[in-house]
């Protein structure tokens, strides 16, 4: 994959204020219970930002502005105020919450202290005042689980939550789309833009209710050490630097998870089954492209061969679904002993892969086909000893290599390969030309990095912006303009210091270019910033953090004995500054290879450390180093392979992705700091209750209470008991009994436990053996309405209503409803459920029974639930309610009608209602594929334009399947012009992945019926796909089912749904329109199937725009094509494109033969571009030329394959004719040492035209034997 070069933001920002120091560390605690985080508040703005938040750690939430740190104005002070006083929430004497799983609570302010200041508004000079606030928010009793959301105001301020199954992994929305970490920050109070960042710095330390917790120190360095109270067992947020304008704190709500064991959301690959091509992920090698939101892993076949090293293929897999999207087996073009290296794996900007292979010393590298996995071309081996490199490939390259996109050779963006060779310090570039995937070196350099073995890479491209800022590199000479490429290398000899490197690939002030590059050394760094001058130290990782252009470097010790230390340090490469140094774990090959192994946004780096199984995070900030997971065991998740095991950190995501060591979930996708509510069942709010007041475990009997569950319980001021027992048993049905010393608490409508048949019935009260009683007005119970707490509406309260069908035909209905109202916190749907479990409960247990029967049912106790047979009659099925011996030995039972069917339907997790969010969530718009499509040819109601303009055509392609295309325009400029607007394209084209290509046709002039085209379709919104009418209806009309394939134009006349997502299609029409050469070179599985016309001969004119541009000096133009979106990797499109249209088409009828006298007559016939007839009779309506007169440029070679226009060796002759036969004389042939006995003879004709220059038109090439 290419390296991240640039900071992806979504609005300019200034940098972070950077910290000195340090601190965290390989010692942290192993759960720390305060989280911290800062939000810094557009005072007087309004901006929305979506990201990932490291949470729990310090994240910072970017202000509009204009780039550039705003200076406060020195202002004269004011009369200071009164000490601010104004609090939302804040009372003596107020209860401490009580929660069981998840809740949304207003809390309460503890503790205060304000400050006031002053601030000038830069337009107009006037003063104001502001306060600085820190105060303490009392939430609930502790210990919390996690604080999911924290609103101010009523608005979205933080959000830490993602919707899972219950066994944490992660849901998608309706919409397909799997829910990340979002942030609004909405505050419309005075205009404070000037002020600096860190008075805008608003931070919430997140306190968890411990017994151990310490007070913060803001708190102590008020209060005193020794006299600042910890609260512990009280969870609160300690709020610092809140700046308020009116004299006022917020009102601050938070939803919390306590007493349950929140879920860390997370998704995990599976191979398919049976198996495809593999079923195992090979641990080395995992990287993560973000312009196609896909991740790519080393596979092989268990059951095969392929083991260690040596790889047999790739598995592309969907990031945010985590479904395959294909398997990919690499089938090498060549022999000899290759063993793919796993880590030296790159994903290329066309999604292409560039793979390192070795053979002893020497080394290659290769593009492999991301749709075929045939290698497309090799460069090298360049050198088979350890201290060369050759300019035609490597050798021995490091695992530290590297690529990213530049400009190449032709000046046009393309991927750009560095090779480090491992022992001679030898660096060289080379060039992947995306257009046909092939290599080429651009320059080397032999012995540049003297220190030898590890040389760490990352090319930098500065915005702007940075670069204004830092215009030169540490030495103060070297300029940052331009692609510049950081090194770093490891002091293996003298223990005294690291060197730092910039090698200019492409920078004008130092006069370096892609062929030429300039490497200094710009500045070196002590090590005594690592572990001490004479210490052996090597650099283990080099990483580049986007948010502020500096870098991250990972070091270890590899001094006898100490090999177990690392430290990462955080240096200025423009300054020379040493930002902070921090001691961490890091493994030695955890994240090691060509592919970067993170995305440094937001401040924030994780990774997992083997063998602990344990991810740390670090702020990249300041370096505090934090264990979001401690143990992957204890949250369910898997383990990982080994020391070497593929990771990626996406910080745009806040995400880990790792290979793990299971046969079955083989690839795991951490959500770094978020939490899913997880359920707590009733049972664990009884049994918690109880142990509160006292009751053992051992007293309490709650096993039929384990599968009930709710999303949360709050009690929220002091209850007896049996309150919350009422309150908790309106909603779940459940009866509390003493059975064999033991609480008991027996949920309702379990199965009948005895059947007491009609015989053992005695008599009651002289009444008969059963008596039955009904209260006579339960035919008014046919209403209910449930007032409730609504998770789905951010725990506001919500009604649902059960109704019953009428008894009697009324004019109107006057019945009241049963009202109930529970504080429970419910989604819609349980609660609807509720409601028809309560009402039909209700009209059920309105009929109670009494009966007598023998002591041999002695065992049964209230709750149970027993069949009564009635003879001749029916069976009856009763809930005991309680239980007496009569005085005649009888056991005398009160029962109610029950029926077990009603509580069938109860939903006790998650319901399936939509979030309610009162504050607005900003979304990424999802990245579309910009191409330029090769349509040589000008549809006929265009002729105007055909022939006095280039034509070009743009598209855009969905990424994902059947993905829903938003219009947006485009910006498009053609050769550095300015910026035209082209309008939206409001549909996707049909098009598709080919699966099996077309073969090469045997003639162009007949219907291919050998050949079976078969498409995988990723989009069917353009025209529709289906079969044509007839062979001749699409001879008549060459626009139905016209289609394009690499290039090549021909019609389809059948469609065959294969039904498994792929399509047939049979009996071509093929090389339309002059794409014969396209035709001739061949196809492969992966070329793009695009359907430009439908089965009646309807052109799409939906899913493409054409841009014409008036004939000039040439048709070959740059064009930059970028679609307006709000998705900071959304590549853009930059091609150097020829116009196609203008295209002489190769000639035709192209025959060969010797005459009697050993001449060799050649002829052929003109193919007009438009409105042409058939070739078949020499008699062809030619409509118009494609200059003023005919021309054709011939060549006469007898070795096709060493043919090359531009050197005259490779050719007999060359000749200009203006007719359509040419004759090679024997005096000619003489001439040019040709002897028709014994060699054959090639001929290439082509037409030339004044429109696009000499030389540019299709060849035909004939084939004439010897004599």
């Amino acid at each position: 994959m290419p390296q991240f070069i640039g900071p992806y933001t979504f609005q300019p920002q200034p940098n972070p204020t950077t910290g000195g120091g340090g601190g965290g560390g390989a010692d942290c605690a192993k759960v720390s219970s305060i989280a911290v985080m800062s939000i810094s508040k557009a005072l007087g703005l309004r901006s929305s930002w979506v990201g990932m938040c490291p949470f729990p750690a310090e994240f910072c939430v970017p202000q509009p502005c204009d780039g550039a740190a705003l200076v406060p104005v020195p202002v004269t002070p004011l009369p200071t105020p009164e000490k601010l006083t104004n609090y939302a929430n804040s009372s003596y004497g107020q209860p401490i919450p009580l929660v069981f799983g998840a809740d949304k609570l207003k809390g309460n302010v503890i503790w205060a202290n304000s400050t006031p200041n002053y601030y000038t508004i830069q337009d107009t000079g006037e003063q104001g005042l502001y306060y600085s606030v820190n105060f303490a928010l009392a939430i609930c009793e502790g210990e919390l689980a996690n604080v999911l959301r924290i609103w101010s105001n009523n608005v979205l301020i933080f959000d830490n939550t993602a919707d899972t199954d219950v066994n944490g992994v992660v849901q998608a929305d309706a919409d397909g789309n799997l829910k990340s970490l979002q942030i609004d920050i909405t505050d419309p109070a005075g205009p404070f833009g000037n002020l600096s960042i860190s008075n805008k710095v608003t931070k919430f330390t997140i306190f968890k209710g411990t017994e151990s917790q310490l007070p913060p120190q803001a708190m102590i360095d008020i209060e005193g050490v020794g006299t600042t109270p910890a609260y512990r067992g009280v969870a609160y947020i300690f709020v610092e630097n809140y700046v308020s304008a009116d004299n006022a704190v917020p009102d601050l709500a938070v939803e919390v998870l306590a007493n349950t064991t929140g879920i860390t959301p997370r998704s995990y690959f599976q191979f398919p089954s049976p198996i495809e091509e593999f079923d195992d992920a090979q641990s080395f090698f995992l990287t993560y492209d973000p312009s196609f939101n896909t991740i790519t892993v080393h596979s092989r076949d268990s059951t095969g061969t392929g083991a260690g090293l040596n790889v047999e293929g790739y598995t592309l897999i969907n990031n945010t679904t985590f479904e395959q999207i294909r398997q990919l087996t690499v089938e090498p073009n060549f022999t000899g002993s290759l063993y793919f290296r796993a880590r030296q794996t790159l994903t290329l900007s066309n999604g292409h892969y560039l793979q390192g292979a070795s053979f002893g010393n020497a080394h290659t590298i290769s593009v492999i086909n991301a749709y075929t996995g045939l290698v497309n071309d090799i460069l090298g081996p360049g050198g088979a000893t350890l201290t060369t490199m050759a300019s035609d490939g490597f050798a021995s390259l490091q695992d530290t290599c590297i690529s990213f996109v530049a400009r190449g050779a032709d000046g046009m963006p393309a991927d750009i390969f560095l090779g480090f060779s491992v022992f001679s310090g030898c660096y060289a570039f080379a060039q992947v030309d995306a257009s046909n995937n092939t290599l080429h070196m651009l320059s080397f350099n032999n012995a540049v990095f003297t220190n030898g073995y590890d040389v760490f890479a990352y090319a930098i491209q500065l915005t702007p912006a940075l670069q204004a800022a830092n215009p030169t590199f540490a030495d103060g000479t070297t300029s940052t303009y331009g692609t510049n490429v950081l090194c770093v290398t490891a002091a293996r000899n003298e223990k005294t210091e690291i060197a730092i490197w910039v090698i200019s690939y492409d920078n004008s002030y130092v006069e370096a270019t892609p062929f030429a590059p300039v490497h200094t050394e710009i500045d070196t760094i002590s090590l005594s910033h690592f572990f001490g001058e004479g210490v052996a130290t090597q650099v283990a990782k080099l990483m580049y953090d986007t948010e502020d252009g500096t870098v991250i470097i990972v070091a270890r010790c590899t001094e006898v004995g100490l090999s177990n230390f690392a430290r990462m340090v955080k240096y200025n490469p423009y300054s020379g500054e040493v930002i902070w140094s921090v001691p961490v774990k890091y493994s030695n090959n955890s994240t090691r290879g060509w592919a970067s192994s993170e995305m440094i946004t937001n401040s924030t780096y994780a990774w997992l450390e083997w063998p602990q199984d344990r991810i740390y995070q670090i702020n990249t900030v300041d370096g505090t180093v934090t264990i979001p997971i401690y143990d992957l065991t204890a949250e369910s998740l898997p383990g990982t392979a080994d020391t070497g095991t593929g990771q990626f950190y996406n910080g745009f995501e806040n995400t880990l992705t790792y290979v793990t060591d299971e046969a079955t979930n083989q690839i795991c996708k951490v959500y770094l700091g978020r939490t899913a509510r997880s359920a707590v069942t009733v049972s664990s709010v009884v049994g918690q209750l109880l142990e509160r007041v006292g009751v053992s475990d051992e007293l309490i009997g709650v096993d039929d209470l384990t599968a009930l569950t709710l999303d949360g319980y709050t009690i929220s001021a002091p209850t007896p008991l049996q309150s919350a027992y009422n309150e908790l048993g309106t909603v779940f049905t459940f009866d509390i009994i003493e059975s064999n010393g033991q609480i008991v608490y027996k949920g309702r409508g379990a199965a009948s436990v005895a059947t007491v048949p009609n015989e053992d019935l005695a008599d009651v009260d002289q009444n008969g053996w059963l008596a039955e009683r009904t209260d006579p007005d339960f035919a008014a119970a046919r209403k209910i309405t449930i007032t409730y707490r609504d998770i789905g509406r951010e725990y506001e309260q919500n009604v649902q209503n059960f109704v019953l069908p009428k008894y009697t035909n009324l004019d109107f209905d006057a019945d009241a409803p049963i009202e109930v109202t529970v504080p429970i916190v419910l989604d819609a749907e349980t609660a609807k459920t509720l409601a028809e479990v309560l009402l039909y409960s209700k009209v059920i247990y309105e009929t109670s029974f009494n009966f007598r029967i023998p002591r041999r049912y002695a065992y049964l106790e209230p709750g149970d639930t027993v069949t009564l047979t009635m003879s001749g009659t029916r069976d009856v099925v009763c809930r005991i309610r309680e239980l007496s011996e009569g005085a005649d030995g009888l056991i005398e039972v009160t029962a109610v009608l029950e029926d077990p069917e009603i509580y069938t339907d109860q939903v006790n997790v998650f319901g399936i209602t939509g979030r309610f969010d009162g504050s607005t969530i900003s979304v990424l718009d999802p990245v579309i594929d910009i191409e330029m499509i090769p349509i040589p040819y000008a549809y006929p109601n265009v002729l105007a334009d055909y022939e006095a303009n280039y034509l070009y055509t743009v598209t855009a392609f969905n990424t994902i399947e059947n993905q829903e295309l938003l219009p947006r325009d485009f910006k498009v400029s053609i050769d550095g012009g300015d910026d035209l607007l082209v309008p939206a394209i409001t549909t996707f084209p049909t098009w598709g992945t080919v699966i099996t290509p077309p073969e090469t046709p045997v003639s162009y002039y007949s219907t291919d019926t050998e050949s079976t085209i078969v498409v995988k379709m990723l989009s069917t919104t353009g025209v529709a796909l289906a079969s044509a009418a007839s062979e001749d209806a699409m001879i008549n009309n060459g626009l139905i089912n016209l289609c394009v394939i690499g290039g090549e134009l021909m019609q389809f006349q059948t469609v065959t749904d294969n039904g498994d997502g792929t399509y047939s299609l049979t009996n071509l029409i093929r090389a339309k329109y002059g794409t014969d050469g396209a035709a001739s070179v061949g196809h492969y599985s992966g070329e793009r199937f695009v359907l430009l016309g439908n089965n009646a001969g309807i052109l799409d004119y939906t899913s493409f725009r054409t841009l014409t541009v008036p004939f000039g000096d040439s048709p070959s133009k740059v064009i930059r094509a970028r679609l307006i979106s709000n998705n900071p990797f959304q590549p853009e499109c930059i091609r150097r494109v020829v116009a196609s249209n203008v295209r002489p088409w190769s000639v035709g009828g192209l025959e060969a033969e010797y005459d009697m006298s050993g001449n060799a007559d050649f002829v052929w016939q003109y193919r007009t571009r438009y409105d042409g007839e058939w070739v078949d009779d020499g008699t062809e309506l030619q409509a118009f030329t494609d200059g003023p007169s005919e021309e054709y440029t011939l060549y006469l070679l007898t070795d096709f394959s060493t043919f090359n226009l531009d050197d005259p060796t490779t050719y007999l002759r060359k000749e200009i004719v203006t007719v359509s036969s040419y004759e090679y004389t024997t005096a000619n042939q003489t001439a040019d040492g040709f002897d028709n006995t014994t060699d054959d003879l090639y001929i290439l004709v082509h037409v030339s035209t004044s429109v696009t220059g000499n030389e540019t038109g299709v060849f035909n090439a004939k084939r004439l034997q010897h004599l």
